[in-house]
């Protein structure tokens, strides 16, 4: 296959996993012991993909162009701030993870996750305590007390509810991308033959 026309099949693939993000974020579930704001849904693994495949820097971009997507596809309650934390929390994830798993000569699969989980917990901590609790309460018009909990101390709410919440998202992440990417990398290595 000649060079242009791969460069062609890679975006095509791209915009497809982009658009398979954006169904996959229509099905979000809550889970009871997290907070309604806290759900979870599948979108994050597409990305993912995208940063194992082709490069870190582009599954930033599909984090943003996925995020956009959505704020067309679905609205927002939040006028844009949950986008934005999707967005800065999901790419602090996918880019640390590929980025380590193309850095690393053998493509250590554990290595990598525990990159992007670590990336992950510390950017939503730094976030969420500076930044998206704070705009997110403005926002909706409450105080950060009526988000996390009356009673609840905000380092409480991200040590104990945002870092176990961020840890069950990386795993949720990485476990069906693995055996996705090997099967991948299997078809196209014979396709590529």
């Amino acid at each position: 296959m000649n060079l242009e026309k791969r460069s062609f099949n890679n975006k095509i693939k791209v915009v497809i996993l982009v658009a398979l993000s954006v169904v996959l974020m229509q099905f979000r579930i809550g889970i009871p012991i997290f907070p309604s704001f806290l759900d979870f849904d599948l979108s994050d693994i597409p990305i993912f993909f995208i940063g194992l495949t082709f490069s870190p820097i582009l599954s930033v971009v599909a984090m943003g162009l996925k995020n956009i997507l959505i704020l067309f596809v679905m609205g927002s309650f939040t006028f844009g701030v949950g986008e934005v934390a999707n967005f800065l929390m999901g790419s602090s994830f996918v880019f640390v993870a590929s980025y380590v798993f193309h850095k690393s000569h053998t493509k250590k699969y554990v290595l990598s996750f525990l990159s992007g989980m670590v990336s992950l917990v510390l950017v939503s901590i730094i976030l969420n305590y500076f930044v998206i609790l704070p705009v997110y309460a403005k926002v909706l018009g409450v105080t950060i007390g009526n988000i996390i909990g009356e009673g609840n101390s905000i380092l409480k709410f991200l040590v104990v509810t945002i870092v176990s919440y961020n840890v069950l998202k990386s795993i949720l992440i990485f476990l069906p991308t693995i055996p996705i990417y090997n099967k991948y990398q299997k078809i196209n290595s014979r396709s590529n033959s």
